[in-house]
């Protein structure tokens, strides 16, 4: 190895100029002519250069270390970060085993989780309508918004039809055409005589397959004697001809503004309550009206109407229920 007797560079071989300096060369005839080392006072600028490339490449190896460094921690916190958010954003299954379908519902509802598919085994041991079975199991960890299916003691509940304005024969060919049965229940109404006015379970509901729904059938109107008192109650019907009947026809006629003659379907009064049922003889196609009457001093006033028909039971009116 040759060096420039100026700079003192590393020459290249047989070369007859510094490609550093510039500076002229003189070529040895032979290797120690001129020695293999750059003269003495040109050493310590060839030591000077060499550490400089030691600084570069030590510089550069501590930055890629750095840079890894920071991109293992920064790598390290997103996958504890992402352990974090999978942890808050998953749930323990309750064990729902011995709950009704809806009671588990509201307690799955509680931790983020969803019913699912609900199934029935009507050979499985267990309070009707008791879950004896989930899935994923109790005690999972799984998925905020994960299904759970459930298992229940009994069979497919069926939804109950509606039964009101049928009669009880209707009622119970309804009931037995989707597997129930029914439980009759009378009373006193305005409503046709057998006709189903209320029922329990409501429509839509479900029910267990031969449960029974409570029914509420009328049992028509109190007979009532006309001109006479008709029943406990104290229901009666003034006599024609009464000053007591002409008195609410008047009424009656005021409230509506009507001159003409009036067919009376019913006319009944308890005490200081009345009720009329009347159709206009001309039946300008209002129907039937009912109106609802209370004594006002020595006369009758209208309470409230309806132009087609009972809004208020009249039963419930007189009685004042």
């Amino acid at each position: 190895m040759s060096f420039c007797t100026e700079c003192g560079a590393a020459l290249q071989a047989e070369a007859h100029f510094c490609s550093e300096c510039g500076a002229a060369q003189t070529i040895p005839d032979s290797v120690g002519e001129l020695g293999d080392a750059a003269p003495a006072d040109k050493q310590p600028l060839a030591v000077d250069a060499r550490r400089r490339v030691v600084v570069a490449i030590i510089a550069t190896a501590a930055i890629v270390i750095l840079v890894a460094a920071l991109a293992f921690v920064g790598y390290r916190t997103s996958q504890r970060q992402a352990a974090a958010n999978a942890v808050a954003s998953s749930a323990t299954v309750p064990d729902l085993r011995g709950l009704t379908a809806s009671q588990a519902r509201k307690k799955l509802k509680a931790v983020g989780l969803i019913v699912g598919n609900v199934d029935y085994d009507p050979e499985a041991t267990g309070a009707l309508g008791a879950i004896v079975r989930i899935q994923p199991a109790p005690g999972a960890r799984v998925k905020q918004g994960t299904t759970v299916a459930l298992t229940v003691v009994g069979e497919q509940p069926v939804k109950v039809p509606n039964f009101k304005g049928l009669t009880t024969g209707g009622a119970k060919a309804a009931a037995a055409a989707v597997g129930l049965k029914v439980a009759v229940i009378e009373r006193k109404s305005s409503r046709k005589r057998g006709t189903v006015i209320s029922q329990s379970p409501k429509k839509g509901e479900t029910a267990q397959p031969g449960s029974a729904v409570n029914i509420t059938v009328s049992k028509g109107r109190p007979s009532i004697k006309k001109g006479k008192r008709a029943d406990s109650d104290g229901v009666y019907s003034p006599a024609k001809g009464s000053a007591e009947r002409t008195a609410i026809m008047d009424a009656c006629r005021i409230h509506w503004g009507y001159d003409g003659l009036w067919r009376v379907n019913e006319l009944k009064v308890r005490s200081s309550r009345a009720y009329a049922n009347l159709t206009p003889d001309d039946d300008p196609g209002w129907g039937f009206v009912s109106m609802y009457l209370m004594k006002s001093g020595g006369g009758w006033i209208v309470s409230s109407d309806s132009r087609t028909g009972s809004t208020i039971e009249a039963d419930d009116w007189l009685l004042n229920r």
